[in-house]
């Protein structure tokens, strides 16, 4: 009777030890799953992360080499204008929202307002440098009145100029300005103004460009091809950078839940 009894137990301890394994088993089982599920969504992270770096940095290196547009690291912006450059920089913005959306259907490149205006946004101070028509020759630069002192403008043009070349009208501007016009032979400068104008040297005195302030707002309107060179005296707000508009860039991976929208970092 003990013996039988003995059996009974070590059956029952058996099973017992059978359960505790399963139970070990299922376990280990639902951790492993549970570690793929957190693996997959780091990893998709990951490669989301990494996609729309590859986005950002495609998208500079095309403003960089097409747009005609140069930036110094004081932050001041040349181009001519008319920007001969803009066709090019088009076309290939469009070629690559193309191809990146045709490879990746997660993507999305909001480029409509790269094409027509190609603004470029000083951040923290909410400055925008700005076109009216991109590849025209009229810029606006649309500022905040606390967050810069100054508008220097270089203007450089084949046409000859002398002393007598710049013109000024509307005195006390409500920011300081000074544009400086080098031509094939001859310059001026002038500032104090809030409508400067820059003429051609002879009897005819034919119009180049013009340089409207209205308010902190400033226009920049090139009757004959000039350069531009717009240097901003920005405040001190931290670290400035320029960019794009913002959700240049839409990521949507559904089915992930990882939605991201964001813009490219120029300087």
């Amino acid at each position: 009777m003990a013996k039988m009894n003995r059996g009974i137990f070590y059956t029952i301890g058996f099973f017992l030890i059978i359960l505790v394994l399963i139970s070990f088993a299922f376990l280990i089982s639902k951790g492993d799953q549970k570690t793929k599920e957190i693996l997959t969504e780091i990893s998709a992270f990951t490669r989301a992360n990494e996609l729309v770096l590859s986005i950002q940095e495609g998208l500079k290196d095309i403003f960089k080499l097409k747009s005609g547009i140069t930036i110094g690291n004081d932050f001041s912006m040349s181009e001519s204008m008319p920007n001969s450059k803009a066709n090019d920089f088009k076309e290939s913005i469009n070629n690559y929202k193309k191809f990146i959306e045709g490879n990746n259907l997660s993507v999305t490149l909001n480029v409509d307002e790269l094409n027509k205006n190609l603004p470029l946004k000083i951040v923290p101070h909410n400055i925008t440098y700005n076109h009216s028509d991109y590849g025209e020759n009229k810029v606006k630069i649309n500022a905040q009145t606390n967050n810069f002192d100054k508008y220097k403008i270089i203007v450089s043009t084949v046409l000859n100029l002398d002393a007598s070349s710049c013109g000024g009208s509307g005195g006390n501007p409500s920011v300081g300005i000074e544009v400086e016009a080098i031509g094939s032979t001859g310059s001026c400068t002038i500032s104090g103004y809030s409508i400067i104008t820059i003429k051609e040297k002879g009897p005819g005195l034919n119009l180049i460009a013009t340089f409207v302030l209205n308010g902190y707002n400033l226009t920049i309107n090139a009757i004959r091809q000039v350069n531009a060179k717009t240097k901003i005296g920005l405040n001190d707000l931290g670290e400035t950078h320029i960019i794009f508009p913002e959700n240049i860039i839409i990521l949507n991976m559904s089915d992930f839940n990882i939605a991201r929208a964001t813009t490219v970092e120029i300087l």
